[in-house]
């Protein structure tokens, strides 16, 4: 659960109930829920206060509870109402958010028109499932990166992975992947092309190419993809000398430190 806006220093409000990731094998394993029917029936006779809210609270005494970043359940709405500057600061629109998470009682539906958000929300609303997919596509194509290769050892794939989820790796081979290829799929961003000759891919989404593979030759293709101007990055051991790179890095840590600079 992710901070509350309000009285996070209280005893039973620490954590917003707006948005939860709950671990529904454990409440299972540890009869959570019958306990937190407990927790209701206790604080029906007092005061809920913040309702679910108090009730989750109180009950985990926030012993269990994790916090989550404020991206997955960034507030808007409340601003508008009169609070102090200093609690409308935690309002501040998140650039990151990934959850918007509409609190108090003015909704973006029917409410003010200088509702932080409310334009968004609209937008969403007369969005098409074609255009929601359409606009996911456009703004995963902004971070593609293909890895061209000739074997199955590409140094340093799997740690630029993990680094860089919201840049999609496409590994393009001209022949047939082995099974240690094929199981790079597992990474949500990673997405292998077999059989599929360098100077016939469309490259017009192709923002940069990583050369990894520790053997084979691919200085015909390197050459390739200097004439159509594309960036190539690589090990400087995998280097060849009469073929214009953007980074040549001494290890895998200097590499990542390189993409993010240039192209996270």
């Amino acid at each position: 659960m992710a901070i509350d806006w309000f009285d996070f220093n209280t005893k039973d409000n620490r954590y917003n109930s707006g948005v939860m990731l709950i671990d529904c094998e454990l409440w299972r394993e540890k009869g959570y829920v019958e306990g937190i029917k407990k927790e209701v029936d206790k604080r029906l006779k007092n005061n809920l206060k913040a309702d679910d809210q108090s009730v989750v609270n109180g009950f985990f005494n926030y012993t269990h509870i994790f916090e989550l970043s404020t991206d997955y359940n960034a507030a808007y709405g409340s601003d508008i109402l009169a609070f102090s500057e200093e609690i409308k600061e935690k309002f501040t629109a998140h650039n990151s958010a990934k959850i918007i998470h509409f609190t108090g009682p003015y909704k973006p539906s029917a409410s003010k028109p200088f509702m932080c958000g409310r334009q968004k929300w609209w937008d969403f609303y007369f969005m098409s499932v074609n255009e929601a997919l359409q606009l996911y596509v456009s703004q995963q194509i902004k971070k593609q990166v293909l890895v061209y290769t000739k074997t199955e050892n590409m140094r340093g794939i799997v740690e630029l992975a993990q680094a860089f989820p919201k840049i999609n790796f496409l590994i393009v081979a001209p022949t047939k992947v082995s099974l240690k290829v094929l199981k790079l799929n597992q990474h949500p961003n990673v997405f292998v092309k077999s059989n599929v000759r360098a100077r016939y891919y469309d490259y017009s989404n192709i923002k940069a190419i990583l050369m990894l593979g520790e053997e084979e030759s691919t200085y015909e293709e390197s050459q390739y993809f200097n004439e159509i101007g594309l960036p190539i990055l690589t090990y400087r051991d995998l280097a060849y000398k009469d073929i214009i790179y953007e980074y040549q890095a001494d290890g895998i840590a200097d590499l990542i430190a390189a993409i993010k600079e240039k192209y996270s």
